[in-house]
């Protein structure tokens, strides 16, 4: 089966700011640690979906990051399970072999985490999500994330708010609650 690839235009916008000049604003070392702790991520989501005999049917590349999508007509709610949990773990292997020893180990413990908030577009999302459809039904499950999902964003938003104003810092942890809001609720 092809594994279709795509661009959004976010993640065109995105790379022409690093292109033309937005790398002044981050080390560029620092940068390198952290797209090559997002490799480590997905490739963990790759090697599971594998294992499990998960086609892929496309690989999009947007604000986000990478999203990895596959056939969803007959995987398992387990197999959901094991394949959005493999990249949070990766990340979290990475920060316990390197321990908090330079940017990549701190960018993977980072990411590690950060999916695995139950925010939709995240992999808690999707592991809680499957969970919840095993004991409660997919709708009911559906239900509750909604909810759940949508005040974790609040939270997200409300503490990247507080931490630009009060701190003058966390612009990334402001805009990661933006395009979070913007990929569930437009």
């Amino acid at each position: 089966m092809d594994v279709k690839l795509s661009i959004s235009p976010g993640f065109l916008m995105l790379a022409a700011f690093f292109a033309f000049g937005g790398y002044r604003f981050f080390e560029f070392r620092m940068l390198i640690m952290w797209l090559f702790a997002a490799a480590v991520h997905e490739a963990a989501h790759l090697l599971a979906a594998f294992l499990l005999r998960v086609s892929v049917r496309g690989i999009k590349f947007d604000v986000l990051g990478i999203r990895i999508e596959l056939e969803r007509g007959m995987i398992s709610y387990q197999k959901e399970i094991e394949i959005a949990a493999a990249g949070p773990a990766a990340n979290l292997i990475s920060f316990a072999v390197f321990g908090m020893r330079g940017e990549f180990a701190a960018f993977s413990l980072m990411l590690g985490i950060i999916n695995l908030l139950p925010i939709k577009s995240l992999d808690g999302y999707r592991i809680l999500h499957s969970l919840a459809a095993l004991f409660c039904g997919a709708e009911t499950a559906e239900r509750a994330m909604r909810i759940l999902s949508g005040s974790g964003i609040i939270f997200l938003w409300s503490m990247g708010v507080y931490m630009l104003l009060r701190y003058r810092a966390s612009l990334p942890l402001f805009l990661l609650s933006c395009s979070l809001f913007v990929s569930q609720f437009l």
